[in-house]
């Protein structure tokens, strides 16, 4: 009698395991499922909102807004970044022959911005296509006619939210402001940031429809 109830105790913990596996097998991608069951990847690797973001080395990097690899840090940006692949539609928010993004992006990074930027913040967002011959290699500073995506958020505007409402002359009200600038121009407010305070700056590859992109978001603290 005692082996009996054993046994059938046994079984049913094992068509309870099984139970348990099917239904993370049905209901989970196998990638998520490995990372389950065996911790997860560590390393430079992203898995936020289901982009997979590969760091690449912030030296790499730096010198396109005239920093050195001690004037930043990683925060925000990551998670801004995640933000940005998963609203990116190549098609019709990048530009074939510049490889840059076009004005069309304003209004999903206009989100991004409002997700991300606290009072008194600037940001910067700009997306590249690798080619294959590139993407192992160290990229290149940017040209000067170069655009990308620039932001702020103000307590010295107009009251606007990218250029919706706000009140006529006034200058000391809560605003978003963004637009497509140039690298010069990123440079420069970034060069104008608190003194002494680090730039939140995050710069991964990732894939898109077969093809291999680079991400780059920087955030900081504006002197106004």
């Amino acid at each position: 009698m005692y082996t009996t109830m054993k046994r059938k105790k046994f079984l049913a913990l094992a068509l309870a395991g099984v139970m348990t596996a099917v239904t993370l097998t049905a209901c989970t991608p196998l990638d998520a499922l490995y990372d389950w069951f065996f911790g997860g990847g560590g390393g430079s690797a992203s898995r936020g909102n289901g982009v997979n973001l590969v760091e690449v080395p912030k030296d790499q990097i730096v010198g396109w807004f005239g920093l050195g690899v001690d004037d930043v840090f990683t925060d925000k940006s990551r998670k801004a970044l995640e933000e940005v692949v998963g609203k990116l539609n190549v098609a019709t928010m990048m530009d074939a022959d510049t490889n840059a993004l076009n004005d069309t992006v304003k209004n999903d990074l206009n989100e991004v911005a409002k997700n991300q930027l606290l009072l008194n913040n600037g940001m910067c967002i700009d997306v590249m296509k690798l080619s294959p011959t590139s993407a192992d290699a160290a990229p290149a500073i940017p040209g000067d006619i170069r655009k990308l995506y620039l932001a702020e958020y103000t307590d010295h505007g107009n009251g606007s939210t990218f250029g919706e409402g706000g009140e006529l002359g006034a200058s000391s009200y809560r605003t978003y402001k963004s637009d497509l600038g140039y690298y010069a121009s990123a440079r420069a407010n970034i060069g104008y940031r608190v003194r002494d305070s680090k730039v939140d700056l995050f710069a991964a590859t990732f894939t898109k429809d077969g093809e291999t992109y680079l991400g780059v978001v920087a955030l900081w603290k504006s002197e106004w």
